[in-house]
């Protein structure tokens, strides 16, 4: 079924949405149908709580046009660091379709956030641009443009206002969108399994730790073929010390796909060449 976009007032729009923890194949699946509903909607950009997912998760493409797939961006949890100037223009909003009014922004931002890959970045944006990320990081934060209108555009947009209430209202008392306390209870199940997420990634990554330890940071596959220290001297490495392994073969680790028992028993710390080696077999977990 296709992704929708909720309109005012429903309580995903107020809703503080969580950090995400895990970046897997649902997130991806998740991602697709943003696009598909914003290109369809016409907008710029979207955030996952406009679709009632309570998610610290946001994508632009500032061009607005579905063709030009490099100008596609997707981050999760961004975070402003740095405001300035100021930047009065028109702003719309999905979740408030037909409805444009001036809001102040600010004219250039800096944004920390990680990728779809995982991997911390930081952007600089203006004009256009700016506005367009402050507005879907304040959905992220349940924060709507029209919070942040002036009084004149407050008094000007409040009937339309209204009348998204009503309409709102209207529908739920017809059947066709569940009751606010429906509505809510959703949300809290998607953070609630967001939660079991986090909770089952932080045991991995606990045996991982322990697994570490075990094998002094030392490729652990038998193969007698292997040459390939993690460390380039061909020292033990502590835990603490893992990001000091050999950049040129990296490391990774084999989790057996078979065992019901997560103990770092299950888990192998190998070299790149030997993960493939093995990768048929179980899962990788490459991390370097």
């Amino acid at each position: 079924m296709a992704m929708k976009i909720v309109h005012y007032p429903h309580p995903a729009l107020r809703h503080q949405a969580r950090p995400l923890t895990c970046i897997d194949k649902k997130l991806h699946l998740h991602v697709g149908a943003m696009w598909d509903a914003m290109y369809e909607a016409k907008g710029l950009g979207l955030a996952a709580t406009q679709v009632a997912l309570p998610y610290q998760l946001l994508l632009i493409n500032i061009t607005g046009d579905p063709t030009q797939k490099d100008r596609e961006e997707v981050y999760v949890n961004p975070v402003i660091v740095e405001r300035k100037g100021t930047l009065d223009g028109e702003e719309g909003c999905l979740s408030f379709p037909g409805l444009f009014q001036k809001v102040r922004r600010a004219k250039t931002i800096t944004v920390q956030a990680y990728n779809l890959k995982g991997e911390a970045v930081e952007v600089a944006a203006s004009d256009l641009a700016s506005r367009a990320w402050q507005h879907e990081i304040d959905h992220l934060n349940g924060v709507l443009f029209i919070d942040k209108m002036g009084m004149i555009a407050k008094l000007a947009a409040r009937s339309s206002v209204k009348t998204f209430e009503r309409d709102f209202r209207r529908a739920q008392e017809r059947g066709e969108i569940p009751p606010d306390i429906e509505l809510k209870k959703l949300l809290a199940a998607l953070e609630a399994q967001e939660d079991g997420l986090a909770a089952a990634q932080a045991a991995d990554d606990e045996m991982v730790r322990k697994a570490w330890e075990r094998s002094r940071g030392q490729c652990e596959c038998a193969h007698q073929s292997c040459s390939h220290p993690l460390h380039p001297h061909g020292k033990p490495l502590s835990w603490d010390d893992r990001d000091k392994a050999n950049s040129a073969h990296g490391w990774g680790v084999y989790k057996a796909s078979t065992s019901a028992n997560n103990s770092a028993d299950n888990y192998q710390i190998l070299c790149h060449e030997c993960l493939e080696r093995r990768g048929m077999n179980g899962q990788q977990q490459v991390v370097a």
